[in-house]
Order: C-alpha cells, then structure tokens, then sequence
C-alpha cells in the first residue's frame, strides 16, 4: 500500500492488534470461541458470541501548509459485543475497553448493555489521533 494512503489501513489494524490480544485474554474465559468481525450483521444464522469491531467515519487532523497529504486522522472505534449470555457479554465488552486502552485510545462512550430478549448486547466507542508515522498499531507503514 502506497504510504501516502497508509489510513486506509487503520481499522484492518487496530482489528488485527485488538482481536490478537482479546483472544489471548479471554482464552477459556467463554463457552465457545469468540467470532470476530469487522463486518455488520447479515441474514446468516447469527453465532454468539460475536464482537463486531469498526471503524466510524474519521476526520482528518494535523494538515500542513499545502494540504497535499493526508498527515493524521482522528480514528473512532466502535465495539459491539453480542451474546447469549449477559455475563459473558459484559466480559468481552470489558475486555474491548482494557485492549483499546493499552493501544492508546480514549473512551468515548463506556459500555452499555442491553438484552432483548436472548440476545445481550453491549456498544463502546474509543478515539485517537493516529499519524501517518504512527508505529504503535503496525509496523507495516
């Protein structure tokens, strides 16, 4: 990927360092393996538990004189945890929010969880600035 387009790669990223980490964490900690996805829901049969991680629309920052380069984004993440088990759900969401801190994220919106029904959901928005030289998220820019 060319460098001067290195945030097209951001929610790839922090997905990539995010779920790695979650997974390691919350080993044994559910009943079955945790689906992650960057996708939103579909028509298929739904599979819980699923922790949907994207990216909102971000906003770029930190532009220079010329404004030929795209220098840094403000990134906001939103988590969305859905179980069929209220506990287990918290557990994951909660563990969302530890990850997205330790790679420099603010909380926006802690936690909230809902059930309808069967199904328990908890939502959770994190931001960062992230620069175009950013090595935190991947060595790969």
């Amino acid at each position: 990927m060319d460098n001067d387009r290195w945030y097209e790669s951001v929610e790839s990223d922090v997905f990539t360092v995010v779920t790695h980490r979650m997974k390691k964490a919350l080993d044994g900690k559910t009943k079955k393996a945790i689906k992650f996805t960057t996708e939103g829901q579909s028509d298929a049969q739904p599979y819980f538990p699923t922790c949907y991680i994207h990216s909102l629309s971000p906003l770029e920052t930190g532009g220079d004189l010329y404004g030929r380069s795209i220098n840094a984004i403000i990134s906001t993440m939103e988590v969305i945890v859905y179980s069929d088990n209220k506990k287990e759900c918290n557990t994951i969401v909660n563990e969302a929010v530890y990850q997205m801190k330790q790679i420099g994220f603010s909380v926006t919106s802690m936690p909230i969880l809902t059930e309808d029904g069967k199904v328990s959901n908890g939502v959770c928005r994190f931001r960062r600035v992230i620069g175009a030289d950013d090595t935190d998220l991947t060595a790969k820019r």
